[in-house]
């Protein structure tokens, strides 16, 4: 029996040495396992992120463009509404008449034909700012051609030349108004102090 007994110890311990060396190299197979399963998924994590930062720079070159090309617009428009502006200024403080109806006319007209032409570069917000500007300057406009169509200064009486100076007061509000609109839209924006 001892030969038994020996035998069935001998097969005891072979079967635990078995199980040892199985469950070491079930570990190392789970083991590897995981690591290639993370190496793959990390390598679908770059191609991703790579894909991402490449359409990121695109983004990022198209929104700077875009911002290039609307100050740029916005740059222009208030070139042509401070040109407008000034003219009318001066045609309706004139004290005699100035004939050249044009130049206040075709200032005006260019500014309203860049604002025409460009409304697709303009944010809402500014476009709108500043065609309520050219709106109200062609008040200045019509009371300009008016006196010239009576051969006469723009300013008869001080009631005329009250209206003119309260309305380009407001004027002024609106512009100045859209200069802060502006400095905001492009980061301009003046610190508290």
């Amino acid at each position: 029996m001892s030969g038994f007994l020996e035998s069935f110890v001998g097969t005891l311990a072979a079967g635990g040495v078995l199980v040892v060396a199985l469950k070491f190299l079930g570990g190392k197979f789970i083991e590897h396992q995981l690591a290639k399963a993370l190496s793959d998924h990390n390598h679908e994590l770059a191609k991703q992120l790579a894909t991402l930062q490449g359409g990121m720079s695109r983004l990022g070159d198209v929104l700077s463009r875009r911002n290039e090309r609307e100050f740029a617009v916005v740059e222009g428009a208030w070139k042509k509404m401070a040109t407008t502006f000034r003219k009318t200024i001066q045609e309706a403080k004139a004290e005699q008449f100035s004939p050249p109806v044009g130049t206040v006319k075709g200032s005006w007209c260019e500014y309203r034909d860049y604002l025409s032409d460009y409304a697709i570069f303009f944010s809402n917000d500014i476009y709108e700012a500043f065609v309520q500007i050219q709106v109200d300057l062609l008040e200045g406009v019509i009371r300009h051609i008016e006196s010239a169509e009576r051969r006469q200064p723009p300013r008869l009486d001080l009631e005329e030349g009250v209206k003119a100076d309260e309305a380009f007061m407001a004027i002024e509000k609106k512009r100045d108004a859209l200069a802060l609109l502006i400095r905001a839209r492009f980061g301009f924006q003046e610190e508290s102090r």
